[in-house]
């Protein structure tokens, strides 16, 4: 099992929040730009790649669907992919010290909204990854926060606030009874100046 995490290209709404909102906000010019720039890429490097699961919000699907002129592979839209409607830092888990595990402790979460949002996020991954055994690469395209979510979960660190590029990527494989990381936040398809 490979999975490859890829978070959406630049939407209106990291460039101007306060105009757009964190809400359902579609890719900008340069969004598109990098979302053809990692198509381009995934087909150069990782063409056994034979799905494609992607968020429903607008700057997901888009960027799924842009990578996909490239693929030619099928395209599934999971509603459990979607992005919360919160900014995640503020309810991670914390630790007192970085290295005492015996430290964590947790922030309350008065109505339930993270841990909702967990559990939705999850039982995506646990669909995706029923078939461990699955020989070709799976490609998600979704959030940051969707894909942190699914990086603290795999790595049972809830304390994590892990920062993610307008489409890098994540890579991970499933073998031999662990996981290995080949890589986070990864963007070898962007030049420096495309980087948001």
């Amino acid at each position: 099992m490979h999975l490859i995490l890829a978070r959406h290209g630049q939407s209106f709404s990291n460039v101007d929040s306060a105009r757009f909102g964190h809400g359902d906000s579609p890719l900008t010019p340069l969004g598109e730009q990098q979302a053809h720039k990692l198509g381009v890429w995934l087909r150069a490097h990782q063409p056994d790649i034979d799905l494609i699961a992607a968020s429903p919000l607008k700057r997901a699907q888009l960027t799924a669907e842009i990578i996909n002129q490239y693929l030619h592979l099928p395209l599934k839209i999971y509603d459990g992919l979607a992005e919360m409607e919160r900014f995640d830092l503020p309810y991670l888990d914390r630790r007192e010290h970085p290295f005492q595990r015996e430290t964590h402790y947790s922030l309350p979460d008065e109505d339930g909204y993270m841990e909702g949002y967990k559990a939705r996020v999850i039982e995506v991954l646990e669909e995706l990854t029923a078939d461990l055994a699955r020989p070709k690469p799976l490609l998600v395209v979704s959030h940051g926060g969707t894909s942190a979510t699914i990086l603290r979960h795999i790595l049972e660190r809830h304390d994590l606030f892990i920062r993610t590029y307008n489409t890098a990527f994540h890579s991970l494989k499933w073998e031999d009874g662990r996981w290995h990381m080949l890589g986070m936040n990864l963007a070898p398809h962007l030049p420096y100046e495309m980087l948001t």
